[in-house]
């Protein structure tokens, strides 16, 4: 492989420098920088889930890092990083409460504020949902303030998140003005399920993000719901959702599902079918449990990944109508490999393809069944604004009365 002379080059090159450097009295690399480079190439040659040429991603590596080698959804993490990544994914963390996504253009992105949540930092410093980030002062202090248009999505949230009691400030771009807002950080608990009944027969579930406590969090309000056997159609909002863990996602279609295939997962040279299965960790009672229920799905174009597995899956193998704008088109699957100095690579390895029709969505997307645009100052779901949810509701009465 390429890998191997490049390699053998880098530790020769490796060599001379510590010599030359512990020479004159400045040496600041040791063995551990190489090994952790080694570590991560030969990650990245053999799990990222097509062919790279390496000779070409050394270089990019060195340019701008390793998500300019392979994906933006690629990168690595310090053990600092890590452990914010673990207390996201487990529903407790330090932040100022709000969700953001990805907003791209023909020649850059920019990172926007998805959603406000309640009563936290962000709310009361007077965020809104559609400001667009462009700097971003993890001290708080104006001086220290980093562009970020072009920063990948991950290294963000890091900038912003951190020690619960500390000052963290973001400039934003709103109706063409820029604003900067001061905040403390806090200890943000936030529940991904909130749910609520609609009327006589109409449920509402909605999903924040896939995170590890998520399916559990469903199923009881899936529970609440369906207490007293009323409940006839279920709304399900995926918008703003950015993803999070794929099992918490086919935890939650096993309960609707017949029995076919949910995913199937393409690596660089096998391909993996997941079962509908009653005995993952947050799964349903049984499988199918509760597939006599209808189904409507609201998604917009901050769905991704996960909450576009859902989307996808209900469209095409459950026949739900989907309504809002198209998805955001992220059909690629990640895992954690950890590396030898605590740190973790966060490497793509696979493309998914959804259901039965092996239906592919990166960079392409879910398509609503009824496109349906909320007006740019909606902020909250339910609200009078929220035109989509109006369309969804008019679609589950509809449903209702052909039950």
């Amino acid at each position: 492989m390429k890998i191997s002379r490049q390699l053998l080059v880098l530790v020769a090159a490796f060599f001379i420098f510590s010599v030359v450097s512990a020479e004159a009295g400045k040496r600041k690399l040791s063995g551990n920088h190489m090994l952790k480079f080694v570590e991560v190439l030969n990650l990245i040659d053999t799990k990222y889930y097509k062919p790279v040429e390496m000779d070409a991603c050394i270089e990019k590596i060195f340019q701008k890092g390793v998500s300019n080698c392979t994906d933006v959804y690629s990168f690595y993490l310090n053990e600092k990083e890590k452990l914010r990544d673990k207390e996201f994914l487990e529903g407790n963390f330090g932040g100022v409460g709000m969700k953001l996504g990805v907003v791209k253009s023909t020649d850059s992105q920019n990172i926007a504020v998805a959603e406000v949540f309640p009563d936290t930092p962000a709310e009361k410093a007077g965020l809104l949902a559609g400001d667009i980030i462009v700097a971003v002062s993890s001290t708080g202090l104006v001086a220290k303030f980093v562009p970020v248009q072009d920063v990948p999505l991950s290294e963000v949230v890091n900038l912003i998140r951190g020690r619960v009691r500390t000052s963290v400030a973001v400039r934003v771009v709103r109706n063409q003005k820029q604003l900067d807002f001061l905040m403390v950080r806090d200890s943000i608990k936030h529940s991904p399920i909130s749910h609520k009944n609609i009327k006589p027969g109409i449920g509402y579930i909605r999903i924040d993000e896939f995170s590890g406590i998520a399916a559990q969090d469903f199923f009881v309000a899936l529970s609440s719901l369906t207490a007293g056997g009323g409940l006839a159609v279920l709304i399900i909002d995926v918008r703003n959702n950015p993803g999070g863990l794929m099992f918490t996602v086919l935890d939650i279609l096993s309960a609707f599902s017949g029995g076919s295939v949910l995913l199937e997962t393409r690596e660089r040279e096998d391909q993996t079918y997941f079962l509908p299965t009653s005995f993952l960790l947050n799964g349903p009672n049984s499988v199918g449990e509760y597939k006599h229920l209808k189904v409507v799905v609201l998604a917009n174009q901050f769905s991704a990944s996960a909450s576009e597995i859902l989307a996808c899956w209900f469209k095409e193998d459950f026949g739900a109508p989907i309504i809002g704008v198209k998805t955001f088109g992220k059909g690629l699957v990640q895992n954690l490999f950890d590396l030898q100095d605590g740190g973790k690579l966060h490497l793509t390895i696979a493309e998914y393809f959804v259901g039965v029709k092996k239906v592919p969505v990166q960079g392409i997307g879910v398509l609503p069944t009824m496109e349906v645009k909320n007006p740019e100052e909606w902020t909250t779901s339910l609200e009078a604004d929220d035109l989509q949810f109006k369309k969804a509701l008019e679609v589950a009465t509809e449903l209702l009365k052909s039950k």
